[in-house]
């Protein structure tokens, strides 16, 4: 007759029941440790026009095949090319864009945050606005950077119009009158290490081993 766990001795099924127990253990601890390890999936940031409005042209160089698609659907570019690609600014050209009273710049989110709080108290409503672009691939920054600008919520179309609301609030006496940023628009050219062009137009999202344009 075939053993069971209600005819095993009792010394037997303890000892079995311990043993699956560390096995269990051991599974679970193996795979939270496997999941711990696994590396973080990259960002996913927008290339505008404006990141290389200056320089031009950026180069980066892929770690593993890509597919450039895009973003209203069609066919999709695949390439095996792992070398050096080129990223080379067309032309652009900077949409109007309101004047506005900057209240800080910041490195990090949680500072500009902070002195949100401290603009609240004096019933001064406050946006804060991320600008600059970044290029990531694999994980890594390859170029571009960013900063978290506190503006003044309200937007003003002239210089004079926003230099009088600072006059008008002695809350606002140390902002500075700026223009506030839009986005740039143009067109950019991915050019792969043999020699082939894709226009886009505005901005390329990078999406881990996946381009949208």
């Amino acid at each position: 007759m075939t053993a069971s766990f209600f005819t095993l001795p009792r010394g037997k099924f303890l000892r079995l029941i311990v043993y699956m127990t560390s096995f269990m253990a051991f599974m679970l601890f193996f795979s939270c440790s496997t999941t711990s390890l696994q590396p973080r999936p990259p960002l996913s940031p927008i290339i505008r026009v404006g990141i290389i409005l200056d320089a031009e042209e950026i180069k980066f160089q892929p770690d593993k095949k890509m597919t450039i698609t895009p973003k209203q659907g069609g066919d999709r570019y695949r390439s095996d090319q792992n070398e050096v690609w080129t990223i080379r600014i067309n032309r652009a050209s900077i949409t109007s864009s309101p004047w506005r009273l900057l209240l800080g710049d910041f490195e990090k989110k949680a500072d500009a945050k902070k002195s949100t709080k401290e603009f609240q108290q004096k019933n001064i409503q406050t946006d804060i606005a991320q600008e600059g672009d970044e290029l990531w691939y694999g994980g890594k920054l390859i170029s571009g950077s960013s900063r978290y600008r506190l503006y003044a919520a309200q937007k003003f179309a002239t210089e004079e119009q926003a230099a009088a609301a600072r006059e008008a609030n002695a809350a606002l006496a140390s902002a500075r009158v700026v223009r506030g940023s839009d986005p740039l628009t143009g067109e950019l050219v991915l050019i792969s290490p043999k020699g082939d062009e894709l226009a886009i137009k505005d901005a390329m999202r990078l999406s881990g081993t996946e381009f949208t344009i």
